[in-house]
């Protein structure tokens, strides 16, 4: 046999068995390769849902799922104008509280040395 893509077939240690004609499926026994590969080569498709044997057999000891969501450009905007928008409140709240206690820690510093430099 020549060799196929640089491989000679032969000498790979796998083993080819042939169909058993008497086992029934859905496929004729003269169909190709290419028509089970395109029908997924499923025999028999089951729709009934058991959850409760599946996690009994694969008793898992966590369970949870990922939600993948595309970015979009609006959504990204909208996010940074809102941070900006919510940091900006906050600075407006804070910030003069903080200048009028730094104000008053500084008179009391002030008026603090004026009465010990004249004691």
């Amino acid at each position: 046999m020549p060799p196929y893509h640089g491989i000679n077939v032969t000498e790979l240690p796998i083993s080819f068995f042939l169909l058993n004609p008497n086992v029934t499926s859905r496929f004729p026994v003269n169909a190709s390769v290419i028509e089970i590969v395109k029908q997924l080569g499923i025999e028999e498709w089951n729709d009934y849902l058991d959850y409760e044997s599946y996690y009994n057999n694969c008793n898992p000891e966590k369970c949870f799922y990922v939600i993948t969501k595309k970015l979009y450009f609006s959504t990204f905007i909208t996010t940074v104008l809102g941070l900006i928008g919510g940091l900006s409140t906050i600075l407006k709240i804070s910030i003069p509280p903080i200048i009028r206690l730094t104000r008053w820690l500084q008179r009391i510093r002030v008026d603090y040395t004026t009465i010990t430099s004249q004691s």
